[in-house]
Protein backbone atom coordinates (compact mmCIF):
# COMPACT_ATOMS: atom_id res chain seq x y z
CA UNK A 1 0.00 0.00 0.00
CA UNK A 2 1.52 3.28 -1.05
CA UNK A 3 0.95 5.40 2.02
CA UNK A 4 3.45 7.30 4.13
CA UNK A 5 3.54 5.34 7.44
CA UNK A 6 4.86 8.09 9.70
CA UNK A 7 1.86 10.47 9.61
CA UNK A 8 -0.52 7.52 10.00
CA UNK A 9 1.20 6.42 13.20
CA UNK A 10 1.38 9.71 15.08
CA UNK A 11 -2.04 10.82 13.89
CA UNK A 12 -3.61 7.65 15.29
CA UNK A 13 -1.86 8.00 18.65
CA UNK A 14 -2.73 11.68 19.05
CA UNK A 15 -6.31 11.23 17.87
CA UNK A 16 -7.17 8.39 20.26
CA UNK A 17 -5.50 10.17 23.19
CA UNK A 18 -7.69 13.24 22.62
CA UNK A 19 -10.82 11.14 22.06
CA UNK A 20 -10.23 9.27 25.33
CA UNK A 21 -9.77 12.53 27.22
CA UNK A 22 -13.04 13.87 25.78
CA UNK A 23 -14.93 10.71 26.73
CA UNK A 24 -13.67 10.84 30.30
CA UNK A 25 -14.84 14.45 30.58
CA UNK A 26 -18.37 13.76 29.36
CA UNK A 27 -21.39 13.57 31.66
CA UNK A 28 -24.66 12.30 30.19
CA UNK A 29 -26.65 13.81 33.06
CA UNK A 30 -25.55 17.29 32.02
CA UNK A 31 -27.67 19.09 29.39
CA UNK A 32 -25.98 20.02 26.15
CA UNK A 33 -25.02 23.62 26.82
CA UNK A 34 -22.65 26.06 25.27
CA UNK A 35 -19.23 26.53 26.80
CA UNK A 36 -18.70 29.54 29.11
CA UNK A 37 -17.23 31.41 26.13
CA UNK A 38 -19.82 30.92 23.36
CA UNK A 39 -18.65 30.47 19.80
CA UNK A 40 -19.48 33.52 17.66
CA UNK A 41 -22.62 32.87 15.63
CA UNK A 42 -21.09 33.98 12.28
CA UNK A 43 -18.29 31.44 12.74
CA UNK A 44 -20.75 28.64 13.52
CA UNK A 45 -22.77 29.56 10.45
CA UNK A 46 -19.64 29.68 8.29
CA UNK A 47 -18.61 26.23 9.56
CA UNK A 48 -22.02 24.83 8.68
CA UNK A 49 -22.19 26.50 5.27
CA UNK A 50 -18.70 25.33 4.34
CA UNK A 51 -19.64 21.79 5.42
CA UNK A 52 -22.74 21.94 3.22
CA UNK A 53 -20.60 23.17 0.32
CA UNK A 54 -18.23 20.24 0.79
CA UNK A 55 -21.17 17.82 0.80
CA UNK A 56 -22.52 19.27 -2.43
CA UNK A 57 -19.21 19.68 -4.29
CA UNK A 58 -17.20 16.69 -3.13
CA UNK A 59 -18.38 14.37 -0.36
CA UNK A 60 -21.58 13.16 -2.00
CA UNK A 61 -19.71 12.23 -5.18
CA UNK A 62 -16.71 10.79 -3.35
CA UNK A 63 -18.76 8.55 -1.06
CA UNK A 64 -21.04 7.49 -3.92
CA UNK A 65 -17.92 6.54 -5.88
CA UNK A 66 -16.61 4.51 -2.92
CA UNK A 67 -19.93 2.67 -2.68
CA UNK A 68 -19.12 1.16 -6.10
CA UNK A 69 -16.11 -0.73 -4.68
CA UNK A 70 -18.18 -3.97 -4.45
CA UNK A 71 -18.97 -3.66 -8.18
CA UNK A 72 -15.28 -4.04 -9.07
CA UNK A 73 -12.42 -2.03 -10.50
CA UNK A 74 -13.98 -1.31 -13.89
CA UNK A 75 -17.15 0.23 -12.45
CA UNK A 76 -15.25 2.13 -9.77
CA UNK A 77 -12.83 3.67 -12.27
CA UNK A 78 -15.60 4.57 -14.71
CA UNK A 79 -17.60 6.39 -12.03
CA UNK A 80 -14.45 8.03 -10.66
CA UNK A 81 -13.53 9.36 -14.09
CA UNK A 82 -16.92 11.06 -14.42
CA UNK A 83 -16.94 12.51 -10.90
CA UNK A 84 -13.39 13.81 -11.14
CA UNK A 85 -14.49 16.16 -13.91
CA UNK A 86 -16.48 17.94 -11.20
CA UNK A 87 -14.21 18.17 -8.17
CA UNK A 88 -10.79 18.00 -9.83
CA UNK A 89 -11.12 20.97 -12.14
CA UNK A 90 -8.83 23.95 -11.70
CA UNK A 91 -11.44 25.97 -9.82
CA UNK A 92 -13.18 23.50 -7.54
CA UNK A 93 -10.19 21.43 -6.41
CA UNK A 94 -8.40 24.36 -4.67
CA UNK A 95 -11.78 25.38 -3.24
CA UNK A 96 -12.34 21.89 -1.81
CA UNK A 97 -8.89 21.92 -0.20
CA UNK A 98 -9.52 25.39 1.26
CA UNK A 99 -12.91 24.32 2.62
CA UNK A 100 -11.40 21.25 4.29
CA UNK A 101 -8.68 23.34 5.90
CA UNK A 102 -11.31 25.82 7.08
CA UNK A 103 -13.32 22.95 8.56
CA UNK A 104 -10.25 21.64 10.41
CA UNK A 105 -9.27 25.07 11.74
CA UNK A 106 -12.73 26.15 12.88
CA UNK A 107 -13.55 22.67 14.15
CA UNK A 108 -10.51 22.56 16.42
CA UNK A 109 -11.42 26.04 17.69
CA UNK A 110 -14.90 24.74 18.53
CA UNK A 111 -13.36 21.79 20.37
CA UNK A 112 -11.26 24.16 22.46
CA UNK A 113 -14.34 26.18 23.40
CA UNK A 114 -16.74 23.27 23.99
CA UNK A 115 -14.38 21.24 26.16
CA UNK A 116 -14.22 24.10 28.66
CA UNK A 117 -17.45 22.76 30.22
CA UNK A 118 -19.12 19.35 30.70
CA UNK A 119 -21.41 18.19 27.90
CA UNK A 120 -23.73 15.26 27.28
CA UNK A 121 -22.48 12.24 25.34
CA UNK A 122 -24.16 13.32 22.11
CA UNK A 123 -22.15 16.53 22.11
CA UNK A 124 -19.06 14.60 23.22
CA UNK A 125 -19.50 12.28 20.23
CA UNK A 126 -19.75 15.31 17.96
CA UNK A 127 -16.56 16.76 19.42
CA UNK A 128 -14.61 13.48 19.36
CA UNK A 129 -15.67 12.66 15.79
CA UNK A 130 -14.64 16.14 14.73
CA UNK A 131 -11.21 15.66 16.31
CA UNK A 132 -10.79 12.35 14.48
CA UNK A 133 -11.79 13.94 11.19
CA UNK A 134 -9.36 16.82 11.69
CA UNK A 135 -6.46 14.37 11.97
CA UNK A 136 -7.89 12.12 9.25
CA UNK A 137 -8.32 14.96 6.74
CA UNK A 138 -4.81 16.30 7.31
CA UNK A 139 -3.28 12.81 7.08
CA UNK A 140 -5.31 11.94 4.01
CA UNK A 141 -4.36 15.13 2.20
CA UNK A 142 -0.72 14.47 3.06
CA UNK A 143 -0.97 10.94 1.62
CA UNK A 144 -2.79 12.04 -1.53
CA UNK A 145 -1.28 15.39 -2.46
CA UNK A 146 2.24 15.18 -1.04
CA UNK A 147 3.20 11.50 -0.82
CA UNK A 148 1.33 10.02 -3.79
CA UNK A 149 0.94 12.78 -6.35
CA UNK A 150 4.07 14.84 -5.59
CA UNK A 151 6.64 12.38 -4.20
CA UNK A 152 5.67 9.16 -6.02
CA UNK A 153 3.95 10.74 -9.01
CA UNK A 154 1.14 8.17 -9.08
CA UNK A 155 -2.62 8.34 -9.47
CA UNK A 156 -4.73 7.97 -6.31
CA UNK A 157 -7.32 5.65 -7.81
CA UNK A 158 -8.34 2.03 -7.29
CA UNK A 159 -4.84 0.64 -6.77
CA UNK A 160 -3.88 3.31 -4.27
CA UNK A 161 -7.06 2.86 -2.22
CA UNK A 162 -7.14 -0.95 -2.19
CA UNK A 163 -3.42 -1.61 -1.74
CA UNK A 164 -3.13 -3.40 -5.09
CA UNK A 165 -1.80 -5.85 -5.97
CA UNK A 166 -1.56 -7.40 -2.47
CA UNK A 167 -4.74 -5.87 -1.06
CA UNK A 168 -5.66 -4.48 2.32
CA UNK A 169 -6.32 -7.73 4.19
CA UNK A 170 -3.49 -9.98 3.04
CA UNK A 171 -0.72 -7.45 3.60
CA UNK A 172 0.44 -7.22 7.26
CA UNK A 173 1.07 -3.47 6.91
CA UNK A 174 -1.90 -2.50 4.75
CA UNK A 175 -4.42 -4.12 7.08
CA UNK A 176 -3.95 -1.30 9.59
CA UNK A 177 -5.81 0.91 7.13
CA UNK A 178 -9.04 -1.10 7.39
CA UNK A 179 -10.21 0.45 10.69
CA UNK A 180 -8.65 3.77 9.66
CA UNK A 181 -10.73 3.95 6.48
CA UNK A 182 -13.87 2.55 8.12
CA UNK A 183 -13.77 5.15 10.87
CA UNK A 184 -13.08 7.90 8.34
CA UNK A 185 -16.19 7.05 6.30
CA UNK A 186 -18.27 6.48 9.44
CA UNK A 187 -17.28 9.66 11.24
CA UNK A 188 -17.68 11.97 8.25
CA UNK A 189 -21.34 10.92 7.96
CA UNK A 190 -22.02 10.57 11.69
CA UNK A 191 -20.45 13.97 12.36
CA UNK A 192 -22.80 15.51 9.83
CA UNK A 193 -25.70 13.84 11.66
CA UNK A 194 -24.41 15.25 14.95
CA UNK A 195 -24.18 18.71 13.43
CA UNK A 196 -27.73 18.40 12.10
CA UNK A 197 -28.87 17.47 15.63
CA UNK A 198 -27.39 20.67 17.03
CA UNK A 199 -29.07 22.73 14.30
CA UNK A 200 -32.43 21.06 14.92
CA UNK A 201 -32.28 21.69 18.67
CA UNK A 202 -31.31 25.32 18.06
CA UNK A 203 -34.40 25.71 15.87
CA UNK A 204 -36.87 24.30 18.35
CA UNK A 205 -36.94 20.58 17.53
CA UNK A 206 -37.34 18.48 20.67
CA UNK A 207 -34.12 17.01 22.03
CA UNK A 208 -35.62 13.50 22.08
CA UNK A 209 -36.47 13.63 18.36
CA UNK A 210 -33.13 15.20 17.44
CA UNK A 211 -31.31 12.51 19.44
CA UNK A 212 -33.20 9.72 17.65
CA UNK A 213 -32.46 11.22 14.24
CA UNK A 214 -28.78 11.47 15.11
CA UNK A 215 -28.68 7.85 16.22
CA UNK A 216 -30.40 6.83 13.00
CA UNK A 217 -27.87 8.84 11.02
CA UNK A 218 -25.00 7.16 12.88
CA UNK A 219 -26.45 3.70 12.14
CA UNK A 220 -26.75 4.59 8.45
CA UNK A 221 -23.18 5.91 8.53
CA UNK A 222 -22.00 2.57 9.93
CA UNK A 223 -23.79 0.65 7.17
CA UNK A 224 -22.31 2.86 4.44
CA UNK A 225 -18.81 2.57 5.91
CA UNK A 226 -19.17 -1.22 6.13
CA UNK A 227 -20.26 -1.58 2.50
CA UNK A 228 -17.33 0.56 1.40
CA UNK A 229 -14.82 -1.41 3.45
CA UNK A 230 -16.15 -4.79 2.34
CA UNK A 231 -15.68 -3.67 -1.25
CA UNK A 232 -12.18 -2.35 -0.57
CA UNK A 233 -11.28 -5.64 1.13
CA UNK A 234 -12.39 -7.79 -1.80
CA UNK A 235 -16.14 -8.40 -1.62
CA UNK A 236 -17.71 -8.32 -5.09
CA UNK A 237 -21.35 -8.10 -6.13
CA UNK A 238 -22.31 -9.49 -9.52
CA UNK A 239 -25.58 -8.71 -11.28
CA UNK A 240 -27.02 -11.40 -13.52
Amino acid sequence: MLHDPVPDTWLWVACWAIALALLLRSDNSVPAVLAPRPIPAPLRVAHGVSALALVMIFLTLHIANHLTFPAGEGTYNAVMKVFRHVYRNDILQPLVVALFLFQVGTGLFFVWRHTAAPTDRFRTFQIASGVYLAFYVLGHMDSVFIFARTYLGIDTGWGFATGAPTGLVKDPWNIRLVPHYWLGAFFVLAHLAAGARAVMIAHGVSKALADRLMVGGAVLAGLVATVIMLGMCGMRVQFI
